[in-house]
């Protein structure tokens, strides 16, 4: 039995310097790392009310012009990175907002965070600012996935939407990407992900949600050849992506996609009702985009909107609107001012 008394020894000591290490590591890990707070304590950040739910979020242009509403990706994003659409205003009413738990909108529990919720709060929101008249939506990624199950919903809202690279809006578009979309971490990206993570726990306010949302936040930024994000980018480089962010929303990333992708089973149906919709749809990827580009739109996800067309931006990753801004403006206005169906 000595020797099982020897690797028991040999255990408990190697746990003990993990430890140590592990301690050592969480003081030079120390530093000022800011989180900024939400509109729930900022009172100087815009806001929008609507239906009793409040979001940080700002409206630009004329008050009788043609409605358009750009929805951020994510889910758990916000809609900074967006701020390149905001020339539209010289044209229509553009309104701009961070969905319910996300960017710098108020945390609110988990039981909130709900896909119904989050079509429903769109709807609000296309309701309030049409008064009456059909709104135009501008939907990137997670976004793009939003626009269509809105408008699938309310097929009567709209009569313009955009989607660009919606990433699944079906079950068997899910798992045509998750085959492609896999993030498995070696030594290096491991050791990386601690440091992230002992980097967050030193956030100081000013909510209890502040240290998760920098962590996850963090995560996209992550210099890593496993890292399956550069599939977005322009030859594999992450730096030519335009995301700037203001604040993550780990809660609202974790409760949608867990329900979504959570267990042994992926069930996502995006599309459902989508056929009501009469208006006119225009899909836009960038030509970089390995992931989810243009065959992956043409092949799993244009079939369910006769007539649409595609706009494909070259030399841009998944962040098009911020890397061509110019180029996809044009494309943006040429598209929202023609007569819909």
């Amino acid at each position: 039995m000595k020797w099982l008394k020897r690797i028991l020894l040999a255990l408990v000591a190697l746990l003990g310097v993990c430890l140590v290490a592990l301690l050592i590591a969480y003081f030079a890990a120390a530093g000022e790392y800011r989180v900024p707070a939400t509109v729930a304590k900022d009172t100087s950040l815009p806001r929008l009310t609507v239906k009793g739910v409040t979001y940080h979020g700002e409206i630009h242009g004329p008050k009788d012009a043609p409605v358009v509403i750009v929805i951020h990706g994510g889910p758990g994003n916000d809609y900074r990175y967006l701020l390149p659409l905001k020339p539209l205003a010289d044209t229509y009413r553009v309104v701009f907002y961070d969905q319910r738990g996300t960017g710098l909108s108020p945390r609110v529990p988990r039981e909130e965070l709900t896909l119904n919720n989050m079509i429903e709060d769109l709807a609000n929101i296309a309701k309030h600012f049409g008064k009456g008249q059909k709104a135009r939506l501008i939907g990137h990624s997670w976004g793009a996935m939003l626009a269509s199950a809105v408008a699938g919903r309310y097929p009567k809202l709209f009569s313009h939407i955009v989607l660009a690279e919606p990433g699944l809006l079906t079950t068997e578009a899910a798992k045509a990407f998750m085959k492609k979309f896999r993030f498995m971490p070696g030594l290096k990206s491991g050791l990386s992900l601690i440091w992230l993570w002992l980097q967050s726990r030193h956030v100081k306010g000013p909510d209890k949600w502040a240290k998760n949302d920098l962590f996850f936040a963090s995560l996209t930024g992550l210099d890593a050849p496993e890292n399956p994000l550069k599939g977005y980018a322009c030859n594999g480089d992450k730096k030519t992506m335009h995301i700037p962010m203001w604040r993550y929303g780990m809660d609202a990333s974790m409760e949608i996609q867990g329900k979504a992708m959570g267990g042994k089973t992926i069930s996502i149906n995006l599309v459902k009702g989508i056929e009501q919709y009469k208006g006119k749809t225009l899909f836009v990827t960038g030509s970089c985009n390995k992931l989810i580009g243009a065959p992956h739109q043409k092949r799993y996800h244009m079939k369910f909107f006769p007539g649409a067309t595609l706009k494909v931006i070259k030399d841009a990753g998944h962040t098009m609107f911020g890397e061509k801004p110019k180029v996809t403006l044009k494309i943006l206005r040429d598209f929202l001012k023609s007569n819909p169906k």
